[in-house]
């Protein structure tokens, strides 16, 4: 299970293929050297003729050419987006402020500059409602506005308007009839269209010359999965005289007033709007991605391949049920209503979009089946994928439901993943070249083991409590290196910000990214203890000898980030950076130690203090037939608390506690991932730890422990023997 990974977000970004990965590899260590296509040196002639080569293939694959359009490099579909809406002019004087107001499709006055844009919209063209240079905004559905068309009688405007359509839903895989562009057009002259093809182009054809769009967007990743940074705008020649610039960069003007304001742009279309140096490399690489679709058999094979993998995935979610009947899944989408197996490809593209169901009807939260799909190596993206209009269109959020998700705390990213007992966004699997049959039925393996016919929760019948519990604290454990082993004492010094020296050292790789058990299971066997004010590092082992960090040395400050949190620390140094590599670790990994002008004072992703009950430990003991001490090592909590054998989750429902003479109070409940699959001797991966959580937990999160914050800011002691008394219940 640790080995195999499955990729299945291609629509979020391409996997790279290993032809591709070699063939980027010999452009940038055997070919000529590139330079500046601006300069006239040999270098940079040879790289210009590399750049417009490039457009020219990229034109090609939309089976159109320089005579009819022009490509312009932006960094992706977004910043392509965000020029059309700055730069585009609704009438002949440009772009002005205006005061935008929200018109319904029935209501709309062609005398007034309009923006027009469907609810399954990215983010991105959401975004371009805040230009604020146009009169009217319309959001509305295909289905709207194809009979709006049908309708309407051809209209005659002195100004412009804008219809920036979505081409396929990245929220569900639907395509949408192009042909409507067509329609629309010919109805209203003055509207020009830019089509966000950036889900469409990697896995189906388009072409340009049939459809009369002004602009296409895209971007690169998302057919070749490299370069990252790097999309494009097709111009339709002669519509970029309708994007007015003020600003001008290199490279992008032949002439300027050094005593006044004049400027002689260039005449060429696409250095006119490329400010500076474009990527040269990354543009030079996109011919091994052209290659590596050509070699495939083109993006018409591509179509095919993936959406036999879709429809193979959609079949298995829609007729499999559980033992009394009921569903597994609800699929979301219209391009799946009233297609053929023959004609599918033209109202649904290789995504799909679903909730998992219990037997009894009720909706799996997509973290729960996030964590499980991770625990057998499947990536797949989860929530509403940057579409907040088809999420709560499909998922029948109404406005004042989601702004009482806002008010809830809801966030981008977060794991409230349900509201009410309904979804708050869905899974999503896209499909790409690489993806296989296989890949489909590891998924199907997983969800049948995990989620199909599973038992009622268990927790139900602990959930009694009504009364404060008296009990005594039974462990002391700190991590002074951040997904380092255990530390265990009798007694310790505690704070508002945690216990002294939990978690003030962390490692990461030379890109600054933090360093866990979840990719390097070597950590468990770092051994920490204590020498004064230097901790002592130690190979579990014994390959390697002992490295003492002095805690109160201060070396080169840097920043890191850990979750969400911007931390200051300080650099450890080589000698501390070669004894991690010597372990096997990644060359360049560098320690750092907290710099204790933080507010926050340990490098814990959520909470100072984590504590859990035996009662709750020695429960998933029986559940999963491991030892007492093999469960309660791998939830690395501060603190174990025994409060009797009868309070089994007890401390879910506390407010606040004493340990001792010092309070805490409870901040929230500990959300658990596949951190505690990992033996912490070993380094070893099992789930049956988070199997039986999510057995325990079955139609609620995946919770174990609680997370306490100290109420006072003064120093003070805890030790194992000491009264636990529990104060306040929810």
């Amino acid at each position: 299970m640790d080995s195999k990974k499955v990729f299945l977000d291609n629509a979020g970004s391409a996997a790279i293929s290993e032809s591709q990965k070699k063939a980027l590899s010999e452009v940038l260590f055997n070919n000529k050297m590139l330079g500046n296509p601006h300069s006239n040196h040999e270098a940079g002639r040879r790289t210009g003729v590399i750049v417009e080569s490039v457009r020219s293939r990229v034109l090609n694959f939309f089976n159109t050419s320089h005579d009819n359009h022009s490509v312009i490099f932006t960094y992706n579909t977004t910043s392509a987006l965000d020029m059309v809406s700055r730069t585009f002019s609704y009438d002949n004087e440009g772009p002005k402020q205006r005061q935008p107001v929200i018109v319904p499709l029935d209501k709309i006055t062609w005398n007034q500059s309009t923006l027009l844009m469907f609810k399954d919209s990215h983010t991105s063209i959401v975004g371009m409602r805040n230009s604020s240079n146009y009169d009217q905004l319309v959001v509305t559905t295909f289905e709207e506005l194809n009979e709006y068309i049908d309708k309407m009688y051809p209209v005659v405007s002195s100004c412009r308007h804008l219809f920036v359509m979505t081409a396929e839903s990245n929220f569900c895989g639907r395509k949408y009839d192009l042909s409507i562009i067509n329609r629309i057009k010919k109805k209203i002259p003055s509207l020009c269209v830019v089509l966000d093809a950036a889900a469409w182009v990697p896995t189906a054809p388009l072409n340009l010359n049939g459809i009369d769009a002004s602009y296409v967007v895209f971007s690169y990743y998302k057919i070749f999965g490299y370069p990252t940074g790097l999309g494009s705008i097709i111009v339709k020649n002669g519509d970029e005289a309708l994007l007015s610039q003020s600003y001008f960069g290199g490279g992008s003007v032949n002439f300027i007033e050094l005593n006044g304001f004049g400027v002689d742009r260039k005449d060429d279309v696409a250095t006119r709007f490329e400010h500076g140096t474009v990527d040269f490399y990354s543009i030079s690489a996109l011919n091994c991605g052209f290659d590596d679709i050509e070699a495939f058999g083109g993006v018409n094979a591509i179509e095919n391949h993936t959406m036999a993998l879709t429809v193979r995935l959609y079949g298995y979610l829609t007729s499999t049920t559980h033992k009394n009947g009921n569903p597994i899944a609800i699929v979301y989408g219209d391009g799946w209503r009233n297609s053929t197996y023959d004609n599918l490809h033209y109202h649904q593209g290789p995504i799909v979009s679903f909730n998992l169901l219990r037997g009894d009807g009720s909706v799996i939260g997509y973290v729960e089946v996030e964590k499980m799909a991770d625990l057998y190596g499947i990536d797949l993206r989860a929530g509403c994928m940057c579409n907040q209009g088809a999420c709560s269109e499909y998922l029948q959020l109404s406005d004042s439901e989601r702004q009482q998700l806002r008010s809830a705390g809801k966030e981008c990213g977060d794991e409230i993943d349900s509201f009410n007992g309904r979804p708050a966004g869905s899974l999503r699997v896209s499909f790409g070249r690489l993806n296989t049959f296989e890949d489909v039925e590891w998924l199907e393996m997983m969800i049948t083991t995990c989620f199909i016919n599973n038992s009622p929760s268990l927790y139900q019948q602990f959930n009694t409590f009504d009364k404060p519990t008296l009990g005594y604290l039974t462990s002391i454990s700190l991590y002074p290196l951040k997904s380092g082993s255990v530390l265990t004492a009798s007694s310790w010094k505690t704070s508002s910000g945690g216990l002294k020296w939990d978690r003030q050292l962390m490692l990461i790789t030379k890109d600054g990214v933090p360093m866990t058990q979840k990719q390097y299971p070597r950590l468990c066997s770092v051994d920490c203890q204590f020498s004064e004010n230097s901790v002592i590092l130690a190979d579990r082992s014994g390959t390697v000898g002992a490295l003492q960090v002095d805690l109160d040395e201060v070396g080169k400050s840097v920043n890191s980030r850990v979750c969400v949190k911007n931390l200051s620390a300080f650099d450890c140094g080589d000698s501390a950076s070669n004894w991690f590599h010597s372990l096997g670790l990644p060359a360049g990994c560098r320690l750092l130690k907290l710099d204790n002008s933080n507010e926050k004072q340990n490098f814990s992703n959520q909470a100072d203090y984590l504590m859990i009950s035996k009662a709750s430990i020695g429960y998933l003991v029986k559940m999963t037939e491991l030892t007492y001490t093999e469960v309660e090592e791998r939830f690395r909590a501060n603190f174990v608390v025994d409060l009797g054998p009868d309070s089994a989750f007890l401390e879910d429902k506390m407010k606040k506690i004493f340990i001792g003479s010092t309070e805490f109070e409870v901040t929230d409940k500990c959300s658990r991932c596949h951190m505690i699959c990992i033996d912490q001797k070993t380094g070893r991966k099992n789930p049956n730890v988070l199997l039986a959580l999510r057995n325990l937990r079955s139609g609620t999160s995946m919770t174990f422990g609680v997370y306490l914050k100290q109420v006072s800011h003064h120093e003070a002691h805890v030790q194992v023997g000491q009264k636990v008394f529990v104060t306040e219940l929810q």
